[in-house]
Formats: C-alpha cells, structure tokens, sequence
C-alpha cells in the first residue's frame, strides 16, 4: 500500500474491500501496522462487513470503531426486498447465480430460491477458506435447502472467474435459463462476461440498487463517483477484450489481456 498515492491508495482499498481473498490482506496490513485503518470510510469498512467474515469484523471493530445499522435502516432494506421480490418483478428460472464482492448481495439470491425462482444456488467467489457450514449459519440457511440446492464456487477471484465457474456449472447442471444477481453497477459487466462463456443459456439480471444511479448525485460523492468510474473502465476493457477476441487470429492475445 505504501507504494499507491492518496487517489490510488483509496481506489486500491475500495478494490480490496470487494473481495474476501484480498480483504483478509488488508486485515493483515492493519494487524502489521503497515495499513492505518483510520484511513478508511464508512462506505468501505461496511463493504468489509458485508463480507460476513468474523476475524475482519473483531479487527474493525478494534482499530476502526463499530458502523451503527439503526433499526429505520434495517426496516427499509427490508421492505426494499419485500417491494422487489415480488411474483410480478421475479422471473423463474432453471438457477440463480450470485457474485460475491459487494453489499448485501446474498440475502437477496437466497430469498430467490426460498420463493421458488431457481432450482439451484450458485454463490461464485466464496473465500477457499469459508465453509458451506459457515454460509448457512451466517444466511441462516436451512440445512435441507443448502444440502440440495445451494453450490459454492471458492475458485472465481474476480468478475472472469464469476463467469467461467458459472458458465461451466450452469453446463454441468444442464440449466438452460438463471437469474444473475449483483450490485446494478457491477451488473452490464457481469452479464456480458456471463453472456460471452454461457452459450445459448438464458440470463435474467437482476441488480441489487445498493446505488442510486437515477439522478447524478453520486458525482458528488468521492466514493461513489470512484466507484462507478471504476467499474466503467472495467466495462471498457473488458468490450475491448471481447472484441479482439472476436477478431480472426486473435483468440490468445484476447485471453492474455483478460
């Protein structure tokens, strides 16, 4: 961390923040005292937390303080899911996928298959280290309905490897439709990578809005502008990708750019 500049140092926590593997790095940073975790915001030690995992929790909560969810918050997101998950707003589908690295994306994706949209769960990204026994406690899963429905993927470490262990576990099983779930920022890319490797299979989104993109308020906030802009650019590279794939002759320079 010590190499990255003020922006940069930011953008590489809130990248960290994202995914349990290189959060569990940051932690280990803080607990070294090579990271001071006073440098991080609100918005990035509650991506942290959403990560469900417990030694980050007790580190946060010693260095940085603890985040206060008050009951008005967990009243609304509540009745925010009550509102989308609907039989009028869910469509059915053979599975359901959900990419881990961002706020509260699995609660919604088990409310999912509790209402009978999928047959099967698929939760991509999960750290190598977690178990299936830790996923139930902390979802509060029940056992016949993680034993039967419910697959891990601890292999995927970002939005490529969501896609390739999605895409071939969608083939394994034979499914021919699943609904996508993930943040609606991360979502055009998630789909397209999805779309590129899941063949004839039908993708239904369905975006998580732990933003507010309606208006453009968000350019007014330095964490939520950095993180759409960072997406963006990902989305950037990854059509250009997808493009120089598709050129004759150019299938191993696309692979080595991704």
């Amino acid at each position: 961390m010590a190499g990255f500049k003020d922006g940069n140092r930011s953008l590489a926590v809130d990248t960290m923040a994202g995914r349990e593997s290189y959060a569990l790095d940051l932690i280990k940073a803080v607990e070294d005292g090579r990271f001071d975790a006073r440098e991080l915001t609100a918005a990035q030690v509650r991506q942290l937390l959403a990560l469900g995992n417990e030694h980050i929790k007790t580190v946060l909560e010693a260095k940085w303080g603890v985040v206060q969810e008050t009951p008005e918050a967990r009243v609304a997101a509540i009745e925010k899911w009550k509102h989308e998950l609907t039989p009028e707003t869910i469509a059915k589908a053979d599975a359901i996928v959900v990419l881990t690295g961002g706020t509260d994306r699995i609660k919604p994706a088990i409310a999912l298959l509790k209402d009978g949209s999928g047959k099967k769960l698929l939760i991509s990204g999960v750290h190598p280290d977690t178990t299936k026994k830790e996923i139930i406690s902390a979802y509060a899963i029940a056992p016949d309905l993680a034993a039967c429905c419910v697959d891990l993927d601890q292999i995927a470490v970002n939005t490529i490897g969501n896609a390739t262990q999605s895409a071939k576990w969608l083939r394994r099983n034979g499914f021919a439709s699943v609904i996508l779930v993930t943040s609606n920022y991360h979502m055009p890319r998630a789909e397209k990578e999805l779309k590129r490797l899941a063949g004839t299979v039908k993708i239904t989104p369905f975006p998580l809005v732990n933003s507010d993109l309606s208006d453009w308020k968000w350019l007014e906030q330095p964490d939520a502008f950095r993180l759409i802009l960072t997406e963006y650019l990902k989305y950037s590279l990854t059509s250009i990708r997808q493009l120089i794939a598709a050129a004759p002759g150019n299938s191993e320079l696309a692979r080595i750019s991704g």
